[in-house]
Order: structure tokens, then C-alpha cells, then sequence
């Protein structure tokens, strides 16, 4: 893991985020329409805290968050929907500071984190420069408008020495069944089923992040069975019932508690299980870049 600098004490700054029982405050004054990108309502990215021993994707990135991020720092993960993330590294690393910031409010009010809600265009994130010891970046870069001002704005934000852990899909490769299959049903078929405006390759995610930043580690996901499912799967939600079903009862976006019908929970089922695919192919692969869809980074602040 990157060297990064660890706290004695919290900076005075990051003291006013806490509460004198060290709760998190949750401000969510900032209610002015704001957002990193367009995202409609129809998307769901609530969802309970990650199990890391669990054998599916979201535990993978975990996992892999939680071997890069230090202890007694402050953290901040843009882009952190309702907060699985963070949560998920309370309950690993309890010194941390944590803070997040979305472009909607959470859905759920037992953040255990400082929330901010980002101004619509985006173009600023609201914290001191040089303040936060680790970003945390994942699933976000492909729903920005202008990823590389908000790369930008994220290496101000983060001290000498501090760290950009991110994932990023990578849906932009020329030989690729997200591009075979936007050939066939249209080029904003991710952008209407998953919210993906952007479509990456992977010499443009080392460009656009080696801009501001020196990764110093790369770790590879969704391969040939999770590259395929993946694409086929989100491709299949252009059938609206299923879309809906998705996003209201998919046990990767909804949290646990939400009732779920019998369809439901087959469905569920179902996705559980290529999760499993997907993640067993994808610890195998975790060094190849051919086929994979996805990757895993961490990165230092480089020359200006």
C-alpha cells in the first residue's frame, strides 16, 4: 500500500465534521438541485453494507478498498450513493473520519458519515485543497458529464502523500460486447439502462487518471463470464418490466429490508449466483487487463 500520512490528532477542519461524541454530523443543508451528472430517479444506489468475505463483486472492491485505505485518516469517497462504502470501512478501520458526497441525498438518515451534497455542474468539490488523506472513487467516473475536471478537483483535494483509490468499468473497448451490443440496439443503451454516459477504454482511464495522479496499483475484474453477463444483462434492460424489476429488487441496489415478491427473490437468486461467476473468474484474472471490463486502482498525487 501507498505511504500516507497518518494522523496523531484530527486537523481543526476535520474536527468540525464530528460531534463531541464523535457521531458524524450529517449535513445535508445544501439541497439545491445539485449533481455531479444527470442521474434520474429511476436509478436506485442504496444498499446494505458489504460483507468482504461474501463471494460476489461488491466484496471484491471492497476488500480491495480496505487492504489500500489507512486507519486514523480522513476519507472521503465522492460519488457515495447511500453510503455501502463507507459504512463498510467503519466497521474495519473505526479511527477514520469519514465524509461523503453524492449528487442526490441519501435514502436513509443512519449515515454514520458527513454528507455534503455537490452543486450540479459539479465543477468544485466543496473541501479545503490538500484536506483528505484517501479519495475513494468507485462506479462514479462513467456518470460524470466531464470526468477529468472531476479528477482534477479530486487531486486538489487530497494531501501530499495521500491516495485516489478507484473502479472504474471499462466499456469503451473497441473488441467488446458493450460496444457490439451498443452497435446493435442503439449507443445510449448503457447511458438509458445503467446510467453510463461514458464508456472508457483502458489506455483512457491510465491517461485521464495518470494526468494528476501515479497509480501504483492495478488490479483487473469482470472478464470473460462478467464482461459478457454483464453487457448481455444491462443490454436486456431496454424490456421495461425487467428494468423495473432490477432496480427495485436487485439485492446489489436495494438494501435488505425492502419487501421483495417471489419473482423478486428468484431474480435475486439469479443474480447472486453470477455474481458468484463473475467474482471467482475475476480473483483467477485479477492480473490480466484481456477482456476484463473493469479496474481496480490505487494512486499517489503526481507532478503537477
Amino acid at each position: 500500500m501507498g505511504a500516507v500520512k497518518s494522523y496523531s490528532g484530527l486537523p481543526i477542519w476535520a474536527r468540525s465534521f464530528t460531534s463531541e461524541r464523535g457521531e458524524a454530523v450529517n449535513d445535508t443543508s445544501s439541497q439545491n438541485n445539485s449533481s455531479l451528472s444527470d442521474k434520474t430517479p429511476s436509478f436506485h444506489y442504496e444498499a446494505d453494507d458489504v460483507d468482504i468475505k461474501g463471494h460476489n463483486l461488491p466484496a471484491l472492491k471492497a476488500k480491495f478498498l480496505l487492504n489500500e485505505v489507512p486507519d486514523r485518516s480522513v476519507i472521503l469517497e465522492v460519488g457515495c450513493g447511500g453510503g455501502k462504502m463507507l459504512r463498510t470501512i467503519a466497521k474495519h478501520r473505526p479511527s477514520a473520519v469519514l465524509l461523503g458526497c453524492d449528487i442526490n441525498l441519501p435514502g436513509r438518515t443512519d449515515l454514520g458519515f458527513e454528507f455534503r451534497q455537490l452543486p450540479r455542474d459539479g465543477a468544485h468539490l466543496p473541501y479545503p485543497d490538500h484536506s483528505v488523506d484517501a479519495v475513494l472513487l468507485f462506479d462514479v467516473l462513467e456518470h460524470v458529464r466531464d470526468p477529468r475536471s472531476l479528477v482534477a478537483e479530486i487531486a486538489r483535494v487530497v494531501r501530499p502523500g495521500g491516495l485516489l483509490i478507484a473502479y472504474v468499468p471499462v466499456e469503451g473497448e473497441r473488441f467488446s460486447w458493450y460496444t457490439i451490443f451498443r452497435y446493435a440496439l442503439g449507443h445510449d443503451l448503457y447511458a438509458v439502462t445503467k446510467d453510463h454516459i461514458q464508456a472508457f477504454r483502458h489506455t483512457e482511464v491510465e491517461e485521464m487518471i495518470g494526468q494528476h495522479f501515479n497509480i501504483q496499483k492495478r488490479q483487473y475484474a469482470y472478464h470473460l463470464i462478467g464482461h459478457l453477463m454483464d453487457a448481455l444483462f444491462f443490454a436486456s434492460l431496454r424490456i421495461p418490466k425487467l428494468n423495473s424489476l432490477y432496480w427495485t429488487q436487485s439485492p446489489f441496489h436495494t438494501s435488505s429490508d425492502r419487501p421483495r415478491s417471489f419473482v423478486g427473490r428468484c431474480f435475486g437468486n439469479a443474480l447472486i449466483a453470477a455474481n458468484t461467476a463473475a467474482w471467482a473468474e475475476s480473483k483467477l484474472l485479477s492480473r490480466i487487463r484481456l477482456s476484463s471490463a473493469g479496474i481496480l486502482l490505487t494512486a499517489g498525487p503526481g507532478s503537477q
